[in-house]
């Protein structure tokens, strides 16, 4: 399949001399989202207004540079011109959850003078919210030294703000007090004015109803914005995660642009999700010339044995990724209609990890036949697919690349776990994880990846941003507190998946690997593996949820790379697995039924002719109503709904559901009974 353009249906511009003009706007082409621009006492403040209601109060602009004259692109800030441009298209992604996605805003570019230098800003605003950025021609440092490898520019922060207009509660997650930032913290739900410093997105329900969410796209090349607030006036200002010496990012030309900062605006939570796809909108078309060998795919894999303590990742008496336990897994994804299969702990150089890590991404331990295993996984149309743990040495990762993903494309290998576990602190480099090294070391994987006819799917890593429209490879990533923690540690609340659906996921695909069926830990005590051997010890974690939310989240949490996470043993002959069987991992429409942030979210999506839907609740029971109405008038479908039961209980019997089968059109509706962190699961094939 080849990535394309299908559409453009107009492009309109106009240009006005502005000399003395101090207010500019522009308005989504419904005029439901507007907004203004003024350039008085030579300073730049936007102002965004949903339904003719502010949302964002004037907000201050611009960007701090090192050195004397480091504040006049935001204090010394002269627009000269204006032009008002519209653009609509429609394009087809290789993969997701619509399989046709309109572009369409309006647009405002401003070119202003900065004492003889010239910066642009480029604001887009859509139906589905506004973004902006910043575009600097030929900008250098005031002193050049040839012979040196400074940087010609270098930035120390941005004066970009979003001065939030009214009270609200905002749902956000706190930054972690060191380097080691992978985007796993829980989230918080409070009211703004007691968020400190987060991540984004930042996803707040104002008390006049309105949803926003603020986020950032095509982040290439730069460093991650993190929020800080001012503590005054619900201000948050972004913060530009610093190399060790304090600069933010470093830029080998004076003429760049920045990532878009991003305001998702909707009326209610499910519009949130409608419009997520702006994001996207907002980065450079497909880059891969032949996408074919992307593909999306369900799998399983040598994994949750190890976080369960019950196989090591390194070689020894109990090694989870030997010859024998990877082909058990093969037989079992083929047997099940799986594509791939995942190996954690096949390379040499766990012995180092956490530390000075250096690992091998080519070298198999002894007793993993890498060879041999390729081949057989190729023989059962099964995908063998590699883990590269980098223990967050990115610099022996980098040396090593071409090297590793050469070799996975001649063993017919197309997609890859990477993982950056680790703090850089601990390697001597002290790189904020979301900073300018992490942002540049993802976009060099993914793009050296397709090379080879690669796939990456990067855990502990930088938050998605919509890269995956340039370059479709980048097909997943976790950047989130996954289902992992679960096993080793205090888990994740009921609430965590009914929020993470509106924070995390608007920013893209997630690998949150769902489908734990045994959340009990059913044998009572771990068997807790060290390589050599193995000690019994009391099991005090669970997953904080019922079976049948486990398989609603299949839906709930998009992912085009979805894992069936358990062990093969807790599928077979259990009827719930037939459910992960059966749904899809691309779609091709995605209709959201009823949702409210930390609450509930139910969502349908469709496949061809067939519709898959998931619910879930967080600690509260709840009957969760579904309206087939999405379905087509006329047709008869037969329904299988895989829900909690009246045995189902959270604490004592989690894993207790029931399947019903039933036809529907889109006249039925149905109510169903969900207990505290359940859900329901539906597969709805056309008759």
């Amino acid at each position: 399949m080849l990535c394309k353009m299908l559409l453009i249906v107009f492009a309109f511009l106009s240009i006005s001399p502005v000399f003395a003009q101090k207010s500019f706007s522009v308005s989504s082409p419904e005029k439901l989202i507007s907004v203004e621009v003024t350039n008085d006492n030579n300073e730049l403040r936007y102002m965004v207004k949903y339904k003719n209601e502010i949302i964002v109060n004037p907000s201050k602009m611009g960007i701090y540079f090192k050195g004397t004259s480091g504040s006049d692109f935001v204090n010394s800030i002269k627009v000269t011109k204006s032009e008002n441009t519209s653009f609509k298209e429609t394009w087809k992604p290789v993969w997701g959850y619509n399989s046709s996605i309109v572009n369409n805003y309006n647009s405002l570019m401003l070119y202003c003078d900065i004492k003889g230098e010239k910066m642009n800003v480029e604001f887009r605003v859509f139906e589905e919210g506004m973004a902006f950025r910043y575009l600097v021609e030929k900008k250098t440092r005031e002193t050049v030294n040839l012979n040196d490898e400074t940087p010609e520019v270098e930035i120390t922060g941005e004066a970009t703000e979003f001065i939030i207009a009214q009270e609200g509660k905002a749902f956000w997650q706190p930054l972690s007090k060191n380097f080691e930032e992978h985007f796993e913290n829980r989230h918080k739900t409070t009211g703004i004015e007691k968020i400190d410093s987060c991540n984004t997105p930042l996803t707040i329900k104002l008390n006049n109803g309105i949803h926003m969410s603020i986020h950032e796209a095509a982040l290439l090349n730069y460093s991650s914005t993190i929020l800080v607030n001012k503590k005054q006036s619900n201000t948050l200002s972004s913060f530009l995660a610093p190399w060790p010496d304090g600069v933010a990012v470093k830029l080998k030309t004076g003429s760049f642009k920045t990532p878009w900062r991003t305001i998702q605006i909707s009326k209610d939570a499910a519009g949130l999700i409608n419009g997520a796809q702006m994001i996207m909108n907002l980065n450079d078309p497909c880059q891969i010339p032949n996408t074919s060998w992307i593909k999306p795919m369900k799998f399983n894999g040598v994994w949750w044995e190890m976080h369960l303590n019950l196989r090591s990742w390194y070689a020894g008496k109990v090694h989870g990724a030997t010859t024998a336990n990877t082909k058990k897994h093969i037989d079992f994804a083929a047997a099940n209609g799986l594509q791939a299969t995942l190996v954690e702990g096949w390379n040499t150089g766990w012995e180092t990890f956490i530390g000075k890590e250096q690992f091998s991404y080519t070298q198999p331990y002894p007793d993993y036949d890498l060879q041999w295993l390729a081949d057989y996984a190729k023989k059962k149309n099964v995908q063998l697919m590699s883990h590269h743990e980098t223990g967050n040495n990115i610099p022996d990762y980098e040396s090593q690349m071409e090297a590793a993903y050469s070799q996975m494309q001649n063993l017919g290998q197309h997609a890859v776990k990477t993982g950056y576990v680790g703090n850089s602190a601990l390697l001597g480099t002290n790189y904020w994880h979301q900073g300018q090294r992490m942002v540049e070391h993802i976009q060099l994987s993914t793009e050296t990846a397709a090379k080879y006819q690669v796939s990456i799917d990067p855990h502990e890593t930088i938050k998605p941003t919509g890269i995956c429209r340039t370059y479709p490879n980048l097909m997943s990533g976790e950047g989130v507190r996954g289902n992992e923690f679960n096993a080793w540690s205090d888990g994740n609340l009921p609430e965590h998946e009914t929020i993470l659906a509106f924070t995390r996921g608007l920013a893209g695909p997630m690998d949150y690997t769902p489908g734990v069926f045994d959340v009990l830990f059913k044998e009572g005590t771990r068997r807790r593996a060290t390589g050599d051997a193995q000690e019994k010890t009391p099991i005090t974690t669970r997953v904080h949820t019922t079976l049948s939310k486990q398989l609603a989240l299949y839906v709930c949490l998009y992912s085009p790379l979805q894992m069936a996470a358990d062990l093969p043993e807790n599928y077979t002959g259990n009827k719930a697995f037939q459910f992960i069987k059966d749904v899809p991992v691309t779609f091709d429409e995605t209709k959201v039924l009823a949702a409210e942030i930390g609450d509930y979210y139910t969502v349908a999506r469709r496949n061809g002719k067939n519709w898959f839907v998931g619910g879930i609740t967080d600690e509260n029971p709840r009957t969760l109503k579904i309206d087939f109405g999405f379905l087509s008038p006329g047709k008869k479908y037969k329904a299988i709904i895989y829900g909690d039961s009246k045995l189902t209980e959270f604490e004592k019997n989690p894993s207790a559901y029931e399947i019903k089968t039933m036809e529907v059109t889109n006249k039925t509706s149905i109510n169903w009974n969900v207990v505290k962190s359940g859900g329901v699961a539906i597969s709805i094939f056309e008759k």
